[in-house]
């Protein structure tokens, strides 16, 4: 496989605001040592980080054709993919238990062995988490090769019907996310209001569910929330109808799921499956690593006091590194890290440039980023359908979720699980990044709520009280004034 022309190189970026150095070192990785196992060396490839946001470069024609490449092995067989994704599944298992086994563990009590041996525990299973769940990314980060395929069958295989509709029905994920759960087990406590051990029953419902939307770096849940959720579904008795109408919604799509994909050729069944396996997939890592992040950030908030660092310059430690800091601390060569950093690997190997040596690697490669054309209608991908006009309201770090009123368009880069307290009273959902797999379409569809994703340009394109057409249907945002 032959590198990108270096005359004609264009790069791409992944920006990810409130997403930390270390926590992007496994993913790296996977780029670096993983998918070049299987075929696929980009001969360029960089990470960089600056004050709490990372991001991820690429040379563009190398993601792109690599996936169109990874695609055309997963046509012929699908099980390579699934091999990956069952990887994915046995990592999230593993978090999920530590975070029942760890749940009323105090780690402010543990010595520094134990507190390291908790560290490395967790890290082993998010490490075999990112570098696995990595890999599909070629299909459907960006592209959306195995996403277009099966929009492709859909129409072949149903042309009487709503292509867009058979898709989401199609995508309609099997499993049961740690919101629907906490959901679930919500309709359960509301169930035995007048227990005498309500408090009690609340407290544990908390403990169990206080990390759903940690995300990258919280913060989780408190019990005023869920005391002040419950008061107020105690109330208004549509609340727990909403979570009851979901249920029973989701278990008449997924019948109606079965139906149509025994009207499939075998082929076409195992892709259509395959997809929404991946996003299965990718809505458990999702899960993942908001518990991993939550229990891991207690952890590194005790060793930081230990051994004398801010959160801030903790989160600059890499997993590995962490132990070596019971023996030396660099605190200088940290700071420096965290105002700016750059991983830069090529063809001679692994950098990693700090300050102004950084700085001057991202402005070559922020000279091949494509320009955003100023245009008044934008194109993304169908997340889940639909057909909304309203006010746009960018929020590019979750600090700013206050700014978003209810009903309003909600334009953002990518979002991850603290975004969702916000994502439930959006009129509509817009992304820059992401494929069908992406965390904004995942809940999105477990909410209703009209979404597209991948626009590459909206943060850049629309501008906060734009009034918006956002016609999911056609992946369309039209700027009305």
């Amino acid at each position: 496989m032959q590198p990108s022309n270096q005359n004609k190189e264009t790069w791409l970026e992944f920006v990810w605001p409130g997403y930390h150095w270390y926590q992007g070192i496994n993913p790296a990785f996977a780029y670096i040592e993983d998918i070049p196992k299987l075929g696929y060396r980009f001969s360029k490839f960089a990470v960089g980080y600056s004050r709490g946001t990372e991001s991820f470069y690429y040379i563009k024609d190398e993601f792109e054709n690599y996936g169109a490449e990874f695609f055309e092995e997963i046509k012929k067989d699908p099980n390579l993919l699934n091999k990956i994704l069952a990887k994915t599944n046995s990592a999230a298992e593993a978090i999920f238990k530590l975070g029942k086994k760890w749940q009323d563990l105090d780690f402010t009590k543990l010595n520094n062995k134990e507190l390291l041996a908790c560290h490395k525990e967790l890290f082993k299973w998010d490490k075999q988490l990112w570098r696995n769940g990595q890999i599909p990314n070629l299909l459907e980060l960006h592209n959306s090769y195995l996403t277009n395929y099966v929009q492709k069958v859909i129409k072949e295989t149903f042309p009487y019907k709503n292509s867009s509709e058979v898709f989401s029905i199609f995508t309609t994920s099997t499993y049961e996310s740690v919101s629907q759960q906490q959901d679930r087990a919500f309709l359960k406590l509301l169930g035995q209001a007048k227990n005498k051990n309500i408090a009690g029953l609340l407290e544990k419902h908390w403990k169990q569910y206080t990390w759903m939307t940690y995300g990258w770096a919280g913060p989780a849940l408190s019990l005023d929330y869920f005391q002040e959720c419950f008061e107020r579904a105690i109330k208004d008795q549509t609340i727990s109808r909403k979570i009851e109408e979901s249920s029973v919604q989701k278990a008449k799509i997924l019948s109606e799921q079965s139906a149509l994909l025994r009207k499939m050729s075998a082929t076409d069944r195992k892709l259509v499956i395959l997809l929404r396996s991946l996003l299965e997939q990718k809505a458990k890592r999702v899960d993942g690593h908001s518990l991993t992040y939550f229990l891991a950030e207690q952890m590194m908030a005790e060793i930081g006091k230990r051994v004398e660092l801010s959160m801030d310059l903790m989160r600059m430690a890499p997993p590995d590194d962490v132990a070596g800091l019971f023996k030396i601390v660099n605190r200088k060569r940290l700071q420096e890290e965290y105002y700016r950093v750059l991983l830069w690997f090529d063809e001679s190997g692994l950098k990693k440039l700090v300050s102004k040596e950084a700085e001057e690697k991202l402005k070559y490669i922020q000279d091949r980023l494509p320009k955003a054309e100023v245009t008044d209608e934008i194109k993304g991908q169908l997340a889940y359908r639909g057909n909304v006009k309203g006010k746009v309201r960018v929020i590019l770090d979750i600090k700013d979720s206050h700014k978003l009123q209810p009903g309003e368009i909600l334009v953002t880069r990518m979002t991850d699980p603290s975004y969702v307290p916000i994502m439930k009273i959006a009129g509509a959902i817009i992304t820059d990044v992401g494929g069908i797999t992406c965390h904004a379409a995942i809940v999105s569809r477990e909410l209703g709520i009209t979404c597209v994703v991948g626009t590459k340009i909206a943060t850049k394109v629309l501008k906060d009280g734009d009034l918006v057409e956002v016609d999911a249907n056609s992946g369309t945002i039209k700027i009305i004034r």
